[in-house]
């Protein structure tokens, strides 16, 4: 009975010394194939290296689109004639659907209860001048005064597009902070008139900085009522980009 408790120390004295036996084998195994070692401890490092830069640079696009790319604001999706297309094929068959109209754009406002917002835009692209100051390929976006709260415009200078614009057709617009740049360096450009392709505008409101994605812009843009961009800008097959 008194040799009992000393059998468990005896049996963690034997485990350590087949430790220690195991530790020094492989230590000495490693010394005496030291290249081995280093390509192993090297394929080690560049595996972990690896998987935590491609971590990184994942939660970074995440967070890149979701800032700059998907931006639509919550619950907020787009209706549009072409879609998103991958080859020339796809893109041929698409405009030979039917353009959305302004009828399209009434229908899902009369008939979308629980939406909270529902625009209408159609936009192209032209030069702008104001004098003789020229700012070249700027997006000219018609759109209804709900856009700018569904893809979270603000006014940095001025105001933003409303309803009564829009039932009047009104020859107002906001500009981009990029146009504001390049036509008003110094100068207030609110009241201002600027031409746009062959119409002109007044300035009601300058827009806030947004900054670029993938490389373009988001502040080169003139944006007019929707009723006004139609009466001057409408050609043949245009069709409405619907935003709910």
């Amino acid at each position: 009975m008194k040799d009992k408790p000393l059998k468990p120390l005896s049996e963690f004295r034997q485990t350590l010394v087949a430790l220690q036996e195991t530790f020094w084998i492989a230590l000495d195994t490693l010394r005496s194939h030291k290249l081995r070692t280093f390509l192993t401890l090297l394929g080690v490092m560049l595996a972990v290296t690896t998987l935590v830069a491609v971590m990184s640079v994942l939660n970074g696009l995440n967070l890149y689109v979701a800032d700059k790319v998907a931006n639509l604001g919550s619950n907020a999706f787009v209706i549009d004639r072409v879609g998103i297309v991958t080859n020339l094929d796809q893109f041929n068959k698409a405009r030979k659907r039917p353009p959305l109209q302004m009828d399209d754009l009434q229908a899902l406002r009369d008939g979308m209860k629980l939406a909270d917002h529902i625009a209408g835009t159609e936009q192209t692209t032209a030069d702008v001048r104001y004098g003789n100051a020229l700012s070249e390929d700027v997006s000219i976006l018609g759109a209804t005064p709900e856009y700018a709260e569904i893809r979270d415009v603000d006014a940095a200078n001025g105001r933003l597009l409303t309803s009564t614009d829009e039932d009047h057709r009104s020859g107002v617009c906001v500009i981009g902070a990029d146009v504001a740049t390049k036509l008003f360096a110094g100068v207030d450009p609110i009241g201002k008139e600027i031409r746009a392709g062959q119409g002109q505008c007044e300035i009601v409101g300058v827009a806030s900085t947004k900054g670029t994605v993938l490389g373009q812009s988001r502040d080169n843009f003139v944006m007019m009522p929707l009723g006004t961009y139609r009466k001057e800008w409408l050609v043949s097959q245009d069709s409405v980009q619907i935003f709910v």
